[in-house]
């Protein structure tokens, strides 16, 4: 009457039909669940209050329940349990900041993909793995910056990867073995573009839609960084072939633009995501993302 099972570095779960959780394996950092840090070779109950639709763990668990509700327990040194804290739990707690999930993966961070499309993290930020454009730990959900429409996701040893609903890939967090795919080995504390085979173009995974011909629309901003206020000239770069029927604007500080080469004052110091939309006939649309910075002009 198995449902579903999860597996942690050392620890496993099995969720029943029941809505029973069983649980076994280390549990020095209460990951089991069961309320105790007792380790079991053998199946156990786990305190369990609703009915699972996924698990993920690490040294820390995360369960999806059947209504988009998150709970957490285990490790929290580094904020992995998202309830705010850093103090580590052997039994679930409801995280009440995130609804609607659909679904959730964990490494040393967790990612959980909300059913807006919008993903969120916390716990462990080293590289950037977060994608909120900082290295911090984060012990309460951020949302990844400039991703919208997203369909997946998962959590790599301190990288992360999404697809978006057009088939495109991003991936954010530790890059010394180019684990981002974006052509480098610098890491990224936001989401960038995996390259395509080869190098060429982009990848994406709807590679047997119509729409895959049109070309990825990219953009330049000038100057990209400087100080308070700070003026910058946006401009999109496109396949001269392919017209596109509107352009959207985000400039990462709550204004947006729909005109084709804006130009735009940040006034406050800061770091700022910028997101390009450029929509095509058949609603077939492609984005892009720059980050501009900043500074304090004293």
């Amino acid at each position: 009457d198995v449902a579903g099972i999860g597996v942690g570095l050392s620890s496993f779960f099995a969720y029943k039909y029941d809505c029973s959780l069983m649980a076994w394996g280390k549990n020095n950092f209460g990951q089991l669940g069961i309320d105790t840090q007792e380790t079991h070779k053998d199946p156990v109950p786990a305190s369990m209050f609703s009915c699972l639709s996924s698990i993920s763990a690490d040294n820390h668990t995360v369960a999806l329940d059947a209504d988009g509700g998150l709970w957490t327990w285990g490790y929290n040194h580094e904020g992995q349990l998202g309830d705010g804290s850093t103090k580590s739990r052997p039994e679930p707690v409801h995280l009440n900041s995130l609804t609607n999930i659909n679904a959730i993966d964990t490494d040393s961070h967790t990612l959980a993909l909300k059913s807006d499309g919008s993903v969120w993290a916390w716990g462990r930020n080293n590289y950037g793995q977060l994608g909120d454009g900082t290295t911090t730990d984060q012990a309460s959900p951020v949302q990844v910056v400039g991703l919208r429409q997203v369909s997946a996701v998962a959590a790599g040893a301190m990288f992360s990867v999404a697809v978006k609903s057009d088939g495109s890939v991003w991936a954010w967090g530790r890059n010394n073995y180019g684990q981002l795919g974006n052509g480098s080995q610098k890491n990224s504390s936001v989401p960038v573009q995996v390259l395509g085979f080869k190098g060429e173009s982009f990848l994406n995974l709807n590679s047997a839609d119509a729409d895959n011909e049109i070309p990825p629309v990219h953009f330049t901003a000038d100057p990209p960084k400087g100080q308070a206020p700070l003026k910058v000239t946006f401009k999109p770069v496109h396949h001269p072939d392919f017209a596109y029927k509107s352009v959207e604007w985000d400039f990462g500080d709550g204004e947006v633009s729909s005109q084709l080469d804006p130009v735009h004052i940040y006034e406050t110091p800061g770091s700022y995501i910028v997101t390009l939309t450029t929509r095509y006939p058949d609603d077939i649309y492609r984005e892009s993302m720059k980050q501009i910075v900043v500074k304090s002009s004293w």
